[in-house]
């Protein structure tokens, strides 16, 4: 469905996000739909709010050695995405890689994760599955510098950059690239081998006309803690609609209060955490403030970052539908979770 009925159905509260490929989809499948993501000017930040299908939930068997097993379902060879829904290291989300039953996974997250937490194991996407096997939804060129470029934060606040050649005369090496924007050099890619993990935000530059890219897969209805590891995060906003400032990062008893353990806030906005929500050619920029005095003032402020001043603004009304990339400017320490939550009407779907 489009991203027009998915805001329906948040307005409205319903238990149906979701329809058209949901009856084939097994048993641990979530709602489904698809989602169209406009790409409209030269440098768009997006994420991907519908995910690749649930292959398993289950509590953990066993975890160690940077690997964990399922007490049920099984999951075929390859890599996956790991979701950990309960627990101390819950709303962690990771890459891994399947084998003979066995996951193995970041030996960082064996932290936190314990035997009897539950998990979900979901496909990944990929440059294939979202862009086309021959890059479908972009525009395509026989050299880099004509072609749309996807790029894709490695967590170092760097990226990885990708395009689709066309090829040469009669098509010959047309193909996915990865591109070397320090040499201009490009190396041939396997797009479907390539994985995409939704946490993440994307930049696609548009080198062509005004253009869209529909996107499907399930909806995820459980919290994301994903890892703030650099100055500047690009982020996935995650719920395809009905998604606030608030409802990401408030008290759920307490609209317009902060939630421990997601942003950092500070009596100034030099000092705090900034959230840039995609607006147009700009973005709108938005932070907490501790207040002064024995907390006076307290609450969330919209910078105008031309003249440096803030003005309140009510966080429920703040709507992440329209932004399904942003980026979270990081004041505090290195590396840091932030607690996403999902809509609360996502606990019903």
């Amino acid at each position: 469905m489009k991203t027009t009925t998915l805001k329906a159905a948040a307005a409205f509260g319903l238990g149906a996000l979701l329809m058209g490929s949901a009856a084939a989809q097994e048993s641990v499948s979530k709602p489904v739909g698809y989602e169209t993501l406009e790409i409209n000017q030269q440098f768009n930040y997006v994420g991907l709010r519908l995910l690749g299908a649930p292959l398993a939930t289950s509590t953990v068997a066993t975890a160690e050695n940077a690997e964990i097993t399922l007490a049920s379902g099984t999951v075929a060879d390859g890599p996956v995405i790991v979701e950990v829904i309960d627990g101390d290291a819950a709303g962690a989300v990771v890459e891994g890689t399947a084998a003979g039953g066995v996951i193995t996974v970041p030996a960082s997250l064996l932290d936190n994760l314990e035997v009897d937490n539950a998990v979900t194991v979901r496909a990944p996407q990929t440059l294939a599955s979202v862009f086309g096997a021959a890059g479908e939804s972009l525009t395509t060129g026989s050299a880099s510098a004509a072609a749309d470029l996807v790029l894709i934060p490695d967590g170092a606040g760097n990226f990885d950059t990708y395009w689709y050649s066309s090829g040469g005369f009669g098509g010959v090496g047309a193909g996915w690239k990865q591109l070397d924007t320090a040499t201009n050099a490009s190396t041939d890619v396997d797009g479907s081998a390539i994985t995409l993990v939704y946490t993440d935000g994307i930049i696609i530059q548009n080198r062509g006309a005004d253009n869209s890219i529909v996107v499907s897969g399930s909806v995820k209805t459980t919290g994301t803690t994903p890892a703030l590891t650099t100055q500047f995060n690009y982020l996935s906003t995650v719920y395809p609609a009905g998604a606030t400032l608030s409802s990401a990062f408030d008290e759920a008893e307490n609209p317009g209060v902060l939630r421990a353990g997601t942003l950092d806030s500070a009596s100034a906005s030099a000092a705090a955490d900034l959230v840039f929500v995609p607006s147009g050619d700009g973005f709108n920029v938005y932070w907490y403030s501790s207040g002064g005095f024995g907390g006076a003032g307290a609450g969330w402020k919209q910078l105008d970052l031309t003249t440096n001043v803030s003005t309140d603004v009510v966080s429920t009304e703040v709507s992440l539908d329209s932004a399904s990339g942003i980026v979270i400017q990081n004041r505090g320490a290195l590396p840091q979770g932030v607690a996403i939550e999902a809509p609360a009407f996502y606990a019903d779907l």
